[in-house]
């Protein structure tokens, strides 16, 4: 038999006001309490969308960079420019992409900010508007997300390659 409680607990973080909610489990038959904590949602949609983007299109450019030193350093390939050039357009768009990410935030007053990392989960801070978010995310989960994002930038790489080599044979590019 389970019982929960709920209360609320105002704390000052990083001199701002955040609000969290603690859920106490209690299981009448081992005796024992958990305590989960819990965070108020002050990011709306937009803002999260906008600030996680941010958080893992970073975590994959600093991919892409030890990617990209590495090929140079070790030349895996017989013809190592072609892979090379794609990675430098790979990269090149990602930081323009995280550029344009970082202003929108400034203008949307959000900061994003690593608080711990453990083997299994790492926790960040987002703070908007004067309100903060702590979000927990499965270490697993942040490389399938990084992943995805590696594979978006591939593809809008190729694509866009795919399609300017097109104009040049049709003769549209000269």
């Amino acid at each position: 038999m389970f019982s929960l409680i709920f209360h609320l607990e105002e704390k000052f973080f990083l001199n701002n006001f955040v609000a969290y909610f603690y859920i106490t489990t209690y299981n009448k038959n081992t005796r024992s309490f958990y305590k989960e904590e819990m965070f108020m949602r002050y990011l709306n949609e937009q803002e999260w969308k906008l600030a996680s983007r941010f958080l893992f299109l970073s975590m994959a450019l600093t991919v892409i960079k030890h990617d990209l030193a590495k090929m140079e350093q070790l030349s895996p390939f017989k013809i190592n420019e072609p892979y090379i050039a794609i990675l430098k357009g790979i990269e090149k768009n990602a930081t323009e992409e995280r550029r344009d990410l970082r202003k929108e935030m400034y203008r949307e007053k959000i900061q994003v900010t690593m608080l711990e990392k453990s083997d299994s989960f790492t926790s960040y801070l987002f703070v908007c508007k004067g309100k903060e978010e702590k979000r927990n995310y499965f270490n697993p989960a942040i490389r399938k997300k990084v992943k995805h994002i590696l594979e978006d930038l591939l593809t809008h790489a190729l694509d866009a390659d795919h399609s300017s080599q097109k104009k040049v044979e049709t003769g549209k590019g000269i």
